[in-house]
């Protein structure tokens, strides 16, 4: 195949080429195929039909290490990813007394805090860009979401850091595991592993999460059922603003794409990294190519109920692949 030319097309003036692609073979028979290259305007979000692996980082080395992350939220105005360890604390000889981890892009370690004093096992974490409020979910005792306000100081693990709550029990989800935030529509989306459901909550007319009337608050919660779409025991979820669309962890080797109604879309194949026990997932910019997008994905590995000393926790970066042809 011979290429030849450049140029560029212009919207109004030339906003269609026609490319004829003319192929010869070693036996000499010829193939002839005509392609229409578009200036597409306004056109809507292509739905993802790949990932590629880009890294995988061990966060059972960083120092404390995390041997379970369960969680994994970008905080976009830090530029950094911050993991919920829900069973470090479950594990004497690797606690530290932290449990929330911070990493950048490319795998390295920038840090850790702690969520003890409210939450001993988040499960989950999730991120509003609005005001900078973390939600964590805690699939223990009573089964709450935990919403932080970071205060005045605008910083994490500060004395004047807010914390308020509200039961997912009290509307039927025991395991809340995996959570994000629609900063479109102003809502939380939970996933519960055992129950298999997406819970959609609605903060209400007071504009705050605290829970749905028969707990006191005005929260709004809608549901729909994951596992009729073939999504078993959902661990992470993540909101895609750009596509209007949810990641779901579905199995070790697929992310299902769903509508916020509950409309399958997909799966993305991550048979690739490996997983284990794939978790949480975080949407955010690419450690090779920071204009493009990346799901970074969660991996519990071995349970600690079955091996106490076990620290195999990763994290893997999982490039979305881009057509650039419309």
């Amino acid at each position: 195949i011979t290429r030849s030319g450049t140029g560029a097309l212009d919207a109004e003036l030339e906003p269609s080429i026609t490319l004829t692609v003319t192929a010869t073979s070693t036996d000499g028979s010829v193939a002839t195929q005509d392609y229409s290259v578009s200036v597409v305007d306004s056109a809507p979000p292509q739905i993802p039909t790949s990932v590629s692996l880009v890294r995988t980082t061990l966060a059972s080395a960083w120092s404390p290490p995390s041997p379970d992350p369960s969680g994994i939220a970008y905080i976009a105005h830090l530029g950094v990813l911050m993991i919920s360890d829900g069973e470090v604390n479950e594990m004497p000889n690797l606690f530290t007394g932290d449990n929330l981890f911070m990493m950048n892009p490319n795998g390295s370690f920038a840090g850790s805090l702690t969520a003890f004093h409210f939450s001993d096992e988040p499960t989950g974490v999730a991120y509003n860009p609005n005001n900078w409020h973390l939600f964590f979910t805690d699939d223990t005792g009573t089964r709450s979401v935990y919403e932080l306000d970071p205060g005045p100081d605008k910083r994490y693990g500060t004395s004047d850091d807010v914390v308020t709550s509200f039961k997912t029990s009290a509307y039927g989800s025991k395991d809340p595991e995996g959570i994000t935030y629609d900063a479109n529509r102003g809502v939380l989306y939970i996933a519960d592993g055992a129950g298999g459901r997406i819970y959609t909550i609605d903060p209400g007319a007071n504009g705050k999460f605290d829970g749905v009337a028969s707990a006191g608050g005005d929260d709004i919660v809608t549901s729909f059922d994951a596992e009729a779409l073939g999504i078993r025991d959902p661990e992470g979820i993540e909101y895609d603003p750009g596509r209007d669309i949810l990641y779901v962890t579905s199995t070790r080797n697929s992310i299902a794409m769903v509508t916020p109604t509950g409309e399958l879309l997909g799966f993305l194949d991550i048979s690739e990294a490996g997983a284990r026990n794939p978790a949480g997932l975080a949407l955010a910019p690419s450690s090779i190519d920071p204009t493009q997008m990346s799901l970074y994905l969660v991996d519990r590995g071995v349970d600690n109920d079955s091996n106490p000393n076990e620290n195999d926790g990763k994290v893997y970066e999982l490039i979305i692949d881009q057509w650039l042809i419309a």
